[in-house]
């Protein structure tokens, strides 16, 4: 009888040892922070900075580890490596990955256009003097280089066969090179294009304003994410949506968060870098652009033959989005302050 009371013991301790493991597995898998991934040392990468900032992930139950990776493709190869959780980056490595089968979604799209400001050397006044000329870019296939292919194509230029396209690594490294001549002109986003500018190096056109719809900057899940884990999905999204409205709305506390990241310190760079983010660029309620993402599988097509059979809305997700707009969120985070560019 002591004996089978002796087993009756052990038994229940190896049970409670082995739901407590379970247990304590399942709460270190919770509290395991979601990773998630920038591209750019840029503006068009800010809302996320402010909401890390501000804590706003935190607020909503959210733990989030920012990572910079400086590349649309790598963040990509990341994240079907499972090494990154959510990606800021640009949509064309999403659709490019996904005819290769994987299964990223845009969530939402934070720039529905272009972010960047054509700049060249001296000697460059038109859009003909390009022909023949060196561009930088941060990489081949990145946002950047995608940018400067529809700008060429908008102006009537082969971007393969009509100038030399060199990637340089990053932004700083494109103003660099456009500094010492190595290359003749480059897309700069703010507050790189900012910068540029005090150095003398002008402006040819505002890529953003050329009027071409494009999936820029953009929040990027695993579609298994919202269909799985939508509540951590839509509290992540809420702190995001929020980052939006206190960025228009906390003008200093913005442009310090521009300074820490792009580590600037110059007030008028981190002045112009806030205002025209604001007032050319950021979605404010941030649905992603079909015609957009439509535009990056046109592009795509001409290189690879199963974008021609691609429709925009396998790229898309915009539930979360949807969802915070239906249940008053948005309304309620934006307040009845005035908010910039209304």
């Amino acid at each position: 009888m002591k004996r089978a009371s002796r087993k009756f013991a052990s038994a229940i301790f190896l049970l409670l040892w082995i739901v407590g493991a379970t247990a304590g597995n399942a709460v270190g898998q919770s509290e395991r922070p979601l990773r998630v991934a920038w591209s750019s040392i840029s503006s068009s990468q800010v809302i996320l900075w402010v909401a890390h900032e501000a804590g706003l992930f935190k607020k909503y139950g959210v733990a989030a580890e920012l990572v910079y990776i400086p590349s649309g493709p790598l963040i990509i190869q990341a994240m079907l490596a499972r090494e990154i959780d959510i990606a800021q980056t640009a949509a064309p490595a999403v659709v490019a990955a996904n005819l290769s089968g994987a299964n990223l979604v845009v969530a939402a799209g934070i720039n529905n256009t272009f972010v960047y400001s054509f700049r060249v050397r001296s000697g460059i006044k038109t859009v003909g003097d390009l022909k023949g000329k060196k561009i930088g870019v941060t990489r081949i296939g990145a946002d950047s280089h995608t940018a400067v292919v529809f700008a060429l194509k908008k102006w009537g230029l082969d971007p393969d066969r009509d100038v030399t396209v060199l990637q340089l690594g990053g932004q700083p490294e494109i103003l660099a090179a456009l500094q010492t001549g190595i290359v003749d002109a480059g897309p700069l986003s703010y507050p790189q294009a900012g910068r540029a500018r005090q150095l003398g190096i002008s402006e040819l056109a505002d890529i953003g304003g050329l009027g071409i719809p494009y999936q820029g900057t953009a929040i990027v899940m695993r579609r298994e994410q919202i269909e799985t884990s939508r509540e951590l999905m839509l509290r992540f999204m809420k702190g995001m949506v929020e980052g939006i409205y206190l960025y228009l709305n906390r003008e200093e506390f913005a442009m310090s968060v521009i300074g820490k990241y792009s580590r600037i310190k110059d007030r008028e760079l981190l002045a112009e870098t806030y205002r025209i983010n604001g007032q050319r660029y950021l979605e404010k309620i941030p649905y992603p652009t079909i015609a957009g993402v439509q535009n990056i599988i046109e592009q795509l097509a001409l290189k690879n033959p199963k974008a021609k059979q691609a429709r925009p809305e396998q790229f898309i997700d915009s539930s979360l989005v949807a969802e915070l707009e239906q249940s008053g969120f948005i309304r309620q985070v934006s307040g009845a302050r005035e908010v910039m560019g209304r």
